[in-house]
C-alpha cells in the first residue's frame, strides 16, 4: 500500500471516530508507523499538528450541526466530548470568532474541509540541464543562495553569477576582491 493510501485510511479512522475520544496509536498504526512519526510526518505534510487537526474537524461539523438541526449546546458538547457547554461554547467562538447562537442564526461559520492525501508528479523535465554550481551560506541571516546555470557552459555562467551576487551583497571589499 502505499504513502498516501495509508496516510487516507488513517484520515477515515479519524473522520469515522470523531464524535469520540480519537486513539492517535491507532491511526498511527494504520499509518504503519509509530504515533511519534506519524505526528510528526502528519505536522509537516498538513502544517497543523494531528490534535488541532480533529479539533478543528469537530468545530467544522458542530457549525454544520447547529445550521442543519435543533441541537442543543449541551448535546452538541456532549457529541464533541466536551466538559461542559461553557468550554464547547469557548472552543467554538475561538475557532469561529462567533458563539454557536449566531452561527445558528446568521450562519456565520468557518469550514474546516476533510484532509486527503494525493502525490502528483508532472512532467519529467524539472530543472532539465541546470545544475547547481555555486551554494552559498550565510550563517549570520541563515539564507542560502544558490545558483542554478545552463550546463553548456556553467563554469563561466557560475562565475559571471557570483560575481554580480558578491558586488550587490558583500560589504566586505576584500572579500569581494577575491571573487572578481
Amino acid at each position: 500500500m502505499e504513502w498516501s493510501e495509508r496516510m487516507n485510511e488513517a484520515i477515515n479512522y479519524i473522520e469515522a471516530h470523531i464524535e469520540e475520544k480519537i486513539n492517535h496509536l491507532a491511526v498511527a498504526e494504520i499509518a504503519c508507523c509509530s504515533l511519534s512519526r506519524f505526528q510528526r510526518m502528519f505536522y509537516f505534510v498538513t502544517d497543523v499538528t494531528l490534535a488541532e487537526y480533529v479539533r478543528c474537524r469537530r468545530m467544522s461539523l458542530a457549525a454544520n450541526d447547529l445550521l442543519n438541526s435543533d441541537i442543543k449546546i449541551i448535546e452538541l458538547a456532549q457529541k464533541y466530548n466536551y466538559e461542559s457547554p461553557e468550554a464547547f461554547t469557548r472552543a467554538f467562538q475561538t475557532f469561529h470568532g462567533v458563539p454557536p447562537t449566531i452561527t445558528r442564526k446568521l450562519g456565520i461559520y468557518t469550514d474546516y474541509p476533510r484532509i486527503s492525501f494525493q502525490i502528483k508528479i508532472n512532467g519529467g523535465n524539472f530543472n532539465l540541464n541546470m545544475k547547481s554550481l555555486v551554494h552559498i551560506e550565510e550563517h549570520s541571516n541563515d539564507r542560502v543562495v544558490s545558483f542554478f546555470v545552463n550546463c553548456k557552459a556553467p563554469e563561466s555562467a557560475a562565475g559571471d553569477l557570483l560575481r554580480d551576487w558578491a558586488i550587490n551583497n558583500l560589504s566586505d571589499y576584500t572579500a569581494r576582491r577575491c571573487i572578481e
